[in-house]
């Protein structure tokens, strides 16, 4: 696709020195880490689009089990399996998980910050919530949608701690 020869473009620019560049020109359009986790094999094996359809395809595996991690605490085992089930025989998941663009690897960061903020919020500390952080920012270089979830998990924590009681509405405990 289009947007996927703008990647490989992109990342073969990281390779040659100009920076995260499309065409000669800075590439303001994407986040870069698609590009940057595509630099790797366009080193090593040039265009090999076998290679890079198959990191795709990887990302959209570990999509599926962190989709099965996450839906397993609100449905049971076996209703996650079924959804992470469903999920891979998608035609349009199993489509976007043999393309190279950030659809797939983005979601799977999505998911991912889902996984850690339910791990952050089961005992809360300023360490689990730098390594959320952290995830967060890297997600938003795959998809810059991924921003988006940080105004959740605030709005999700100011609930909890509503239905919480007074006691822990102070700064801290948020």
């Amino acid at each position: 696709t289009n947007d996927a020869s703008m990647y490989v473009l992109s990342s073969q620019a990281l390779l040659g020195g100009e920076g995260y560049a499309y065409l000669g020109r800075p590439f303001i359009i994407r986040p870069p880490a698609l590009s940057v986790l595509l630099a790797p094999i366009l080193a090593w094996r040039g265009l090999d689009f076998g290679l890079m359809h198959l990191m795709v395809s990887l990302w959209g595996v570990a999509g599926v089990l962190l989709l099965f991690v996450w839906a397993r605490a609100r449905c049971g085992p076996w209703m996650a399996a079924a959804l992470a089930l469903c999920l891979w025989q998608n035609p349009g998941y199993q489509h976007f998980s043999n393309q190279v663009m950030t659809d797939v690897p983005g979601s799977t960061c999505i998911l991912a910050a889902f996984v850690l903020e339910r791990w952050a919020a089961r005992r809360p500390c300023t360490r689990r919530d730098a390594v959320l952080g952290i995830v967060l920012g890297l997600a938003t270089y795959m998809r810059s949608v991924a921003l988006l979830i940080l105004p959740a998990i605030l709005a999700a924590r100011v609930i909890e701690n509503l239905r919480s009681g007074p006691e822990r509405l102070s700064w801290a405990a948020f």
